[in-house]
């Protein structure tokens, strides 16, 4: 993940890529995010842009409900190295909702049991169809 970019806006055969991140607690539940990240890419043939370093920086602000079965973060990234017409610099803003079933009160005998089900590894009658 780099922050500022569009997901899958690079296509590399292979890459390295070092993230840092860092919290700090705030009151009622809130956290103060920062982090940053940076990659080398060789690129796909065809699919090139201009010099094989990209980075990103952002940061953002977090929740998380006291029984711990809601968390809500809003960021900010800047991807200092996306190219956006013509230029280098591009800003990008996001919104992320999770609930935890578990602790969000969904009563199931075995909740994990029955999500796992939903895991596309469990779908053996669509492998089969398919030849895998």
């Amino acid at each position: 993940m780099l922050p500022g970019y569009y997901f899958q806006e690079i296509t590399a055969e292979r890459f390295s890529l070092i993230t840092a991140n860092y919290s700090v607690p705030l009151p009622a539940q809130f956290h103060l995010l920062m982090f940053g990240s940076t990659a080398w890419v060789d690129y796909l043939d065809g699919l090139e842009q201009p010099g094989n370093w990209h980075s990103g920086i952002g940061g953002g602000l977090a929740w998380t409900a006291p029984s711990g079965s809601w968390h809500v973060l809003a960021g900010f990234g800047y991807g200092v190295d996306a190219i956006r017409n013509g230029h280098r610099g591009a800003q990008n803003l996001g919104l992320i909702v999770q609930w935890d079933l578990e602790r969000g009160g969904l009563h199931m005998p075995d909740v994990r049991k029955s999500l796992r089900t939903l895991n596309p590894g469990t779908w053996r009658g669509f492998n089969h169809l398919f030849g895998r």
